[in-house]
């Protein structure tokens, strides 16, 4: 075999293998860019999941700001009322007890498929009304 003939082969060696090389570092750099924009894309998820989370917690707020009103107005105010608001709605399920003190109001909140449950202990309604708590809820 001549030295040229040698040159070449070895030339077409070195240049598969720098193409090999320069492919694989190809690959390696579509798989990261794909990896980042897999967390980006989920990051997003989980921030528009947490505002409708906010969101809904301020609608079952509005519902039981209500609640609060009309049973001051009148403490036989019975719940059911459901809100529609543009972005999600909020119902006032619940108010257990009866007169002016020891009620249980409960309430949800719903935008876009997340809810959210307040459940609120009264003390009394008048002459001012008198919260134990106002606590978040898994279930009621």
């Amino acid at each position: 075999m001549s030295k040229r003939s040698q040159a070449r082969q070895q030339s077409g060696h070195k240049g598969f293998i720098t193409l090999t090389g320069i492919l694989i570092i190809a690959a390696v750099s579509v798989t990261i860019v794909i990896a980042f924009f897999g967390l980006a894309v989920g990051g997003m998820n989980v921030a528009t999941v947490f505002k409708h989370g906010e969101q809904a917690r301020a609608l079952a707020e509005s519902c039981a700001e209500e609640a609060l009103g009309q049973l001051r107005l009148s403490d036989a105010y019975a719940a059911g009322k459901i809100i529609t608001f543009t972005h999600g709605s909020c119902q006032i399920v619940a108010i257990a007890g009866s007169g002016n003190t020891n009620r249980t109001l409960q309430v949800i909140g719903v935008v876009e498929g997340t809810t959210r449950r307040l459940e609120i202990e009264i003390a009394q309604i008048s002459p001012i009304i008198q919260i134990i708590s106002w606590t978040e809820v898994a279930i009621f």
